[in-house]
């Protein structure tokens, strides 16, 4: 219902030809950039009640109006000027669709652990949120790996060379401000063209979060583990 409601919001900013015109992109730009923006934050989407909770939420906003702005190519002040000059505040409609899942996120903020994880944790870290494998595969289409969010006050050189020691093996990316360790996986990583790919394969990816509603002070990092349970005996 929330995913539903969210894609809604977000679809009514690509039927408002006044904000278009403002903002300088066409209906099917809007709608597309709309796609891709949730197909490239799903992996950030709780998938089970137990799950939700502010950290959650901060995560998967913030993912969203990154991308959102990457996809349509246009600033965050342009659209704010979009908005504010026409009515229909179709960016507002966002905004409450999103304080609405995070009034409902914030009753769930329990289940969070690192128990289980079979990739290096990073000691100056604090967990987020941790999903299990398979809660998230009806979002995705596939079943994803278990993924552990952590947030980090240290810059990304220092936690991307503890990884480099770590991670022996594994195929480093660097995208954009993000630096994604993969075991194996596609040669040249694309999000969107290898997110499927991306959330079956373990992998460690650090990208800057700044600190805000839901993230611990002094945040720089956020830390993705998605990684395979250890096999029974």
């Amino acid at each position: 219902m929330m995913k539903q409601q969210l894609k809604t919001a977000m679809t009514a900013t690509c039927n408002d030809r006044k904000f278009l015109n403002c903002a300088g992109f066409s209906q099917n730009k809007c709608t597309s950039a709309v796609s891709r923006t949730i197909a490239s934050c799903n992996h950030l989407f709780p998938g089970s009640n137990t799950a939700m909770n502010d950290d959650a939420f901060e995560a998967h906003g913030e993912c969203i109006e990154r991308n959102f702005l990457k996809n349509t190519g246009v600033s965050t002040s342009r659209l704010d000027a979009c908005d504010t000059e026409h009515a229909d505040q179709p960016a507002a409609d966002m905004a409450e669709s999103l304080t609405m899942v995070n009034q409902m996120w914030q009753q769930h903020a329990e289940n969070v652990g690192t128990d289980g994880v079979t990739l290096p944790l990073y000691k100056n870290a604090t967990v987020m949120s941790h999903f299990s494998s398979g809660e998230m595969a009806e979002m995705v289409g596939v079943t994803p790996l278990s993924a552990l969010m952590m947030a980090s006050p240290d810059d990304t050189f220092t936690i991307a060379n503890y990884y480099r020691k770590k991670l022996n093996g594994f195929t480093e990316h660097k995208i954009n401000d993000d630096i994604l360790f993969m075991d194996g996986g596609p040669k040249n990583f694309d999000y969107v063209k290898d997110y499927q790919a991306y959330v079956v394969t373990p992998h460690v990816l650090i990208s800057p979060l700044e600190e805000g509603f839901g993230v611990p002070a002094g945040t720089k990092n956020k830390i993705e583990i998605a990684y395979e349970k250890a096999k029974k005996p």
